[in-house]
This record gives C-alpha cells, structure tokens and sequence, in this order.
C-alpha cells in the first residue's frame, strides 16, 4: 500500500522484543543531543566564541533537557506516576513532553554559562539555532515510536502504524478502522512536520545571521519566535487527544506555543534595548570572548 511508509517501526515501546533492546525515545533524545552539542561547538568555532565552553554549555542544556521533558510527562500522568514512582526514570515506559524539554535546555545552558562567567547573550546565539537540529532529529524518533502522531490524511505521504502501536489502538476506539485492519489509519507525519520546520529555521539563520538583528541574543530570541510560530500553525494538524484541548479547535501546544510567543516577544524588546548590559559576565572576560 502506498501508505506503509513506517510499518516497519517500533509498534510501541515497551510491548516488543525491539523495544526491549532499543528504546527508540531515549535513544533519538541522546543522539539528538550529541548532535546539536557537535553543531553548536562548530559554530562557536567559526564565529570565534571558546569552543569549550560552548560544549559545556551544549552538554548541560542537553542534559537538563532529558530530565525536565521527563518531568514534565511525569506531571501530566501524575496518577500513574503515584502508583509507580518507577516511571520517572523507567526508559521504556511514558514519554517526555517538548516544551519541557525546551525549557530544561535553557536552564541548563544558562547555569553553564552563568558558572563559567561566559556572556550569555553571545552563546545563546549559537545555542538556540543548534538545538533546532536536535529538536528535528528528536521529531523523527516521536514518528518512528508512533507516540505523537497527526490527523487522519489520504495524502500520498500520509503514514500508518502497525496493531500493537498506539495509533492503531486510538483509531480502533473512534472507529476509524475495522477490528480485523492490520494497520491504522493514514494520517499526517506530524513530527516530521515540526522536523522540516525547524531544519527550515536553521538554515534560514545560518544564511541570514543577522536577521533579527545584530544585536547579541537577538538571534537566539528571534530563533524561539520563529519555532513558536511554526508550532502553533503546525498543532492544527496533530491527532485531536495527544494534546488536552484548551479551547475550540485549540490545544495545550497552541496555549503553550501561544504564551511563550509573548514572553519571548518582551524578552526580545528587553535584548534589544539591554544587550550590552545584559551580556555583561561576572568579572573579566577572556581576551578571545571580546566582541569582535
């Protein structure tokens, strides 16, 4: 069938002798975070900036990142997690949420930073278009676990999962397919969706550098807009139930999508009149850290 694009993966984790041995989530959150490290430190490397404490910084923000995303999940299944304490960091069990994970690697990068006196601002804008790639290569181990998946579609790219996945068991319930299908319904790739999206915003900055401004941590500001952005557009097409729905046709990706827009936004006003100030690290700064 023109549909059975993913058929072959992972029907859902924890319920398979593949899962067992390779717990798709956590394993496309390490190697995502080890890429965007490798980008982030390239970068740094090319502009000027110490690569080392670029690395430092990478690292914390990936690290941090995992746990807060876990977390978070945690919070949202809270009654389980009563019953089983285990799940927290139990890998082949529940999920991490992305907004979590976004705000686990800005608090990460910035106690980094902060305790290695570095300016924020300048490493922030390498950081932030780096974790684009990692948020796109964390995308496609959502879509091969088939845990956030999009609205049903006849589109000739639309993908489908096999019985024991999640999807499956979601349409069977709304009906949308008969108990004797083999696969689920078509739908979107949602998460390949927000993969191209964010590939699109790193390679729009790295050729516009200066896009949203010259101004050290424009960049890394103008990076989340932009994200946030595509994200609320992109929620119109996610499985109505993957996200508690808020309002209408709106869910908890478009509340949080929608509220992190207008923080950033203040911030960005706040960077672009501050910056100097803002960037300023606690005691000297390094001779190869100076703007140049």
């Amino acid at each position: 069938m023109r549909y059975r694009l993913i058929d072959w993966a992972e029907p859902y984790i924890g319920e398979t002798a593949a899962s067992i041995i390779f717990p798709i989530q956590p394993v496309m959150g390490a190697v995502a975070g080890i890429i965007c490290t490798l980008v982030a430190v390239w970068w740094a490397r090319r502009i000027g900036l110490v690569w080392w404490k670029c690395l430092l910084a990478a690292g914390s923000a990936a690290l941090v990142a995992q746990g807060v995303a876990r977390v978070f999940w945690v919070i949202t299944v809270f009654d389980k997690f009563l019953e089983n304490p285990w799940i927290l960091i139990d890998p082949y069990t529940g999920g991490q949420t992305s907004f979590g994970a976004l705000t686990g690697a800005g608090i990460g990068a910035a106690l980094a930073l902060y305790a290695m006196r570095a300016p924020m601002l300048q490493y922030a804008d390498v950081l932030a278009p780096s974790g684009l790639v990692g948020i796109a290569i964390a995308r496609v181990g959502c879509l091969l676990r088939g845990c956030d998946y999009g609205t049903p579609s006849d589109l000739p790219w639309a993908v489908q999962y096999p019985e024991l996945s999640s999807t499956y068991r979601k349409h069977l319930s709304l009906h949308l397919i008969d108990h004797d299908a083999t696969l689920s319904a078509p739908v979107h790739p949602f998460p390949i969706y927000l993969a191209l999206w964010c590939m699109t915003c790193f390679v729009l900055v790295y050729l516009k550098p200066n896009l949203f401004g010259s101004k050290p941590g424009q960049r890394a500001v103008g990076v989340g807009l932009l994200y946030l952005v595509g994200r609320f557009i992109w929620e119109f097409w996610r499985q109505p139930g993957n996200a508690p729905m808020v309002w209408g046709p709106l869910n908890a990706g478009h509340a949080f999508a929608g509220v992190s827009f207008v923080v950033l936004l203040g911030l960005f006003a706040l960077v672009t009149r501050y910056s100097e100030r803002l960037d300023r690290p606690r005691g000297r700064r390094p001779a190869a850290e100076q703007p140049q």
